[in-house]
C-alpha cells in the first residue's frame, strides 16, 4: 500500500478531446477529491485528440498535468486516413489514434499506467481500493495482470477481484496496464487500429488479450463511473456501471 510522501511508480493519463460539454474538468476534480492518495499520481498526462488544447492548459500552468496536443502532421494523418470499413466512423478512428497515444505515454513504456477516458467519475478512495485489489490479484496472478476499473456488466460483488471472460470485455473508461503488457499491446493496437483499421479500441484490447492468453481482471465494484452522454465512437454514450458505489 502506498502512503503520502512515497515516490509513486504509477502514471495516470487521460485521453480527451475538445467538445461540449467539457467533461474533463469534472473528471479531474473527482480524480483528486475522491482520494487524497491520487495526488501521488500528479502530474497526470492529458492526451488531446486534436490541435485545440486551450481548455486544459490551466492544469499545466498549475503543475497538475502535462498536456500533449496533436501536431498538425498527426491531425492530417488522422483525418486523411481513407481505408475505413463501412461499419466504422471517423470518430472511431480518431478515438483509436488518441488511445494509442495514451498507451505510448512515457518513453520506454516502463511504468505501470492508468489510462482513463475524460468523462468519468471516481469512487471514494479509488486509488487505495485499487491498490488493495492489485495486491489480491497479483497474489494469485503474478504475470502482470491487466485490470479494468469499469464494467457495464453486473458482476456480483461477492465474487471479489476476478478474471472475467475476456470475450465479454468492452469499454475503456479506465484500465490499468502493467508495463510488460503495454509494449506488446501498443504494437498490436498500432497495426490493427491505426495502420489498418480493423476494430474499435476496446475490441482491440479484448482481442489482443485473447490472442496473448492474458486475463482481464475486474475489481469487486467499478472504481469509476461513466458520466458521458456525447459519444465519440460506436457507443450511444449512455452506458453505466451497475456496480459503481459513489
Amino acid at each position: 500500500m502506498l502512503d503520502a510522501g512515497v515516490t509513486c511508480p504509477y502514471k495516470a493519463s487521460f485521453i480527451t478531446v475538445a467538445r461540449q460539454p467539457e467533461y474533463i474538468h469534472a473528471t479531474l476534480k473527482s480524480f483528486l477529491e475522491s482520494d487524497p492518495l491520487a495526488a501521488l499520481l500528479l502530474p497526470v498526462n492529458l492526451l488531446v485528440g486534436g490541435l485545440e488544447a486551450g481548455y486544459v492548459r490551466r492544469y499545466e500552468e498549475r503543475g497538475m498535468a502535462r498536456v500533449f496536443a496533436m501536431t498538425p502532421e498527426e491531425v492530417e494523418a488522422m483525418e486523411s486516413f481513407d481505408a475505413l470499413p463501412a461499419y466504422a466512423t471517423r470518430g472511431n478512428y480518431r478515438f483509436n489514434t488518441n488511445y494509442l497515444r495514451g498507451l505510448r505515454t512515457n518513453v520506454g513504456l516502463r511504468e505501470p499506467l492508468f489510462l482513463f477516458e475524460d468523462d468519468i467519475r471516481f469512487t471514494r478512495d479509488w486509488f487505495r481500493k485499487f491498490m488493495t485489489s492489485l495486491a489480491e490479484i497479483t497474489a494469485r496472478e503474478p504475470e502482470s495482470p491487466i485490470i479494468t476499473l469499469y464494467s457495464a456488466i453486473d458482476y456480483p460483488p461477492e465474487r471479489g477481484c476476478h478474471a472475467i471472460l475476456t470475450k465479454f470485455f468492452a469499454r475503456t473508461q479506465g484500465i490499468y496496464y502493467p508495463p510488460e503488457s503495454r509494449g506488446r499491446l501498443t504494437a498490436y493496437f498500432s497495426k490493427f487500429g491505426i495502420e489498418t483499421y480493423v476494430k474499435a479500441g476496446d475490441i482491440l484490447v479484448r482481442d489482443y488479450c485473447i490472442g496473448a492468453g492474458k486475463s482481464i481482471f475486474v475489481t469487486p465494484h467499478s472504481l469509476v463511473q461513466h458520466e458521458g452522454a456525447v459519444s465519440t465512437g460506436f457507443s450511444d454514450g449512455r452506458h453505466r456501471s451497475p456496480t459503481f458505489l459513489p
